[in-house]
């Protein structure tokens, strides 16, 4: 056996994960809430792409999402109303809000009404006010998002500058509510910036009907890429005071990663390690450095001299000297890949089962005028219910039971 022989596993914080995030500041959410996202189409949208909640279960395990996006809504409601009045479109957010059963509600709301510009702001800030007074109703802890300014991606889009002027008044207004109810804010954009300036422009386009390739995060100026919600997944995560995990081995002692079959010889070292994350990865395909980067880290101590092959699941990632070893390697977490793949398809079709479970389609017939047709149907749309449960339950298993064999042998 080797003498003193220590392992450490950790997944690497760079500065851009930890900007903002200190260690003694509290996380706003915590292993067994369920976080309700509520807002226009910034939200609505994010229920396509998976990386907000896959960042954020990527830093604390047992959490639960739904997504009550609605593009287009506002404070009031209104596109909740469907063919009622605002007023029931309202009382309808409420409804929702009681089936998604929250522990901490994020709402991000101001970029549609920002179109009304100074003369809506009074009325903005009412509806706002009498929103969250309501939201008060469901004891959950309240998280404000402002919403981001449009990117100026050139010609031949037009300059959003206009717009841009007139959300910052409504950035500010949220500031202050925020203020005035001591809730916390996630600043999507900068307070102090102008949201104007443009962005780098890869090709030339042959013609104003073709919008060339570009280095923003949007692809029309308002609408977030997938690339654009994995950037903005991990700036939300760090606001929420989530500091990435640090997985920790030390013989057959880990901490955030279990550690089983644990065998060590002067020339090799063989477990079987379960983390209880899942490594952020980079599914947008647009090839993140900072999220490719090397972030699992192996450090050994007391290996008989020589060079050393590192496997995962029979997969060599690399080869090095136990010297290095000694002193610590990085490695790519891209075994990982297939595992969070995986969760991200099971996150889509989740939100996509629960987005028939509050939103059938048909609910005309089902709920509305015409229910006399087909409202003896309407008793169907609860059994949405156990399926959402069964993909949650999948989604928990992989984050909490995928194990990987590592093995470090002389070569």
């Amino acid at each position: 056996m080797i003498r003193d022989t220590q392992v450490l596993v950790c997944i690497a914080i760079s500065i851009l994960f930890c900007s903002g995030v200190s260690a003694d500041t509290k996380p706003l959410i915590k292993s067994g809430d369920r976080v309700v996202f509520l807002g226009g189409t910034f939200v609505e949208r994010m229920q396509n792409y998976g990386h907000v909640e896959a960042e954020i279960s990527s830093r604390v395990s047992g959490v639960t999402f739904r997504n009550l996006g609605w593009s287009g809504d506002n404070v009031w409601g209104e596109s909740r109303a469907v063919f009622g009045t605002v007023s029931q479109g309202f009382e309808r957010l409420q409804r929702d809000m009681t089936l998604a059963q929250p522990s901490v509600i994020i709402v991000s709301y101001g970029a549609n009404e920002a179109h009304a510009g100074n003369a809506g702001l009074s009325r903005f800030v009412l509806g706002y006010q009498t929103l969250l007074d309501a939201l008060k109703l469901h004891e959950a802890s309240v998280i404000l998002v402002t919403p981001r300014y449009y990117e100026n991606l050139g010609p031949p889009l037009p300059d959003p500058g206009g717009y841009n002027a007139k959300l910052k008044l409504y950035i500010d207004a949220i500031d202050s509510l925020a203020t005035e109810q001591n809730l916390p804010v996630i600043h999507l954009s900068k307070p102090e910036s102008s949201g104007q300036a443009g962005v780098k422009h890869e090709l030339r386009p042959k013609s104003w009907r073709v919008l060339p390739a570009h280095s923003g995060l949007t692809n029309n100026g308002i609408h977030l890429t997938s690339q654009g919600y994995q950037v903005l997944a991990r700036q939300i995560a760090d606001d929420l005071k989530l500091p990435k995990s640090i997985f920790s081995v030390s013989g057959m002692q880990g901490t955030n990663v279990n550690i089983s079959d644990y065998i060590a010889l002067p020339d090799s070292i063989r477990f079987v390690m379960t983390p209880t994350r899942i490594v952020s990865l980079d599914m947008s395909g647009h090839g993140n450095d900072e999220v490719k980067a090397n972030l699992v880290h192996l450090r050994f101590d007391g290996l008989r001299p020589g060079k050393y092959a590192i496997y995962i699941d029979d997969t060599k990632l690399a080869r090095v000297t136990a010297n290095q070893l000694k002193i610590g390697v990085a490695l790519p977490s891209s075994f990982q890949h297939a595992t969070a793949k995986r969760a991200y398809e099971l996150t889509a079709a989740k939100n996509m089962m629960f987005f028939h479970r509050h939103r059938p389609q048909n609910e005309t017939y089902l709920f509305l005028f015409r229910k006399h047709e087909q409202g003896n149907n309407a008793v169907e749309v609860p059994q949405f219910d156990p399926i959402i449960d069964g993909f949650e339950n999948n989604i928990q298993s992989i984050q909490n039971s995928t194990s990987y064999r590592v093995e470090i042998r002389r070569s």
